[in-house]
């Protein structure tokens, strides 16, 4: 299977043993020929499931964009970089509303000799 990583990892078979490495070396630049059984480890899904390694998808024009800039979308732990729905809808719109000044009303005039003393 074909994938790239944002994360160092090892990825153990049943018996604990090593079946595949990812090193810094690896990271972020090219795709991965990894084999099927890391499937196995529970570390692969926790993995696949935060962003840290993704799998090539079958869209040539995405496949390219994942080549050219592997990091974009990804935060600095390597985990995809996760939008709320609503900041995700307030961020397409400009704030145009203001706020109304307060108002402010003149002093209402007061009669000469009204002031308490």
């Amino acid at each position: 299977m074909l994938l790239l990583a944002h994360v160092c990892a090892e990825f153990r078979d049943r018996n604990g043993n090593t079946i595949f490495r990812v090193t810094a070396k690896d990271l972020n630049h090219t795709f991965l020929e990894a084999p099927d059984a890391i499937r196995e480890d529970p570390l692969f899904a926790m993995l696949a499931n935060d962003g840290s390694i993704v799998f090539p998808p079958k869209d040539e024009k995405e496949r390219k964009r994942l080549e050219n800039e592997p990091l974009l979308g990804v935060d600095p732990t390597g985990r995809r970089i996760k939008v709320d729905a609503g900041a995700e809808k307030s961020a397409g719109k400009a704030k145009t509303e203001k706020k109304p000044a307060a108002e402010t009303r003149p002093e209402e005039a007061k009669p000469a000799g009204a002031e308490k003393t």
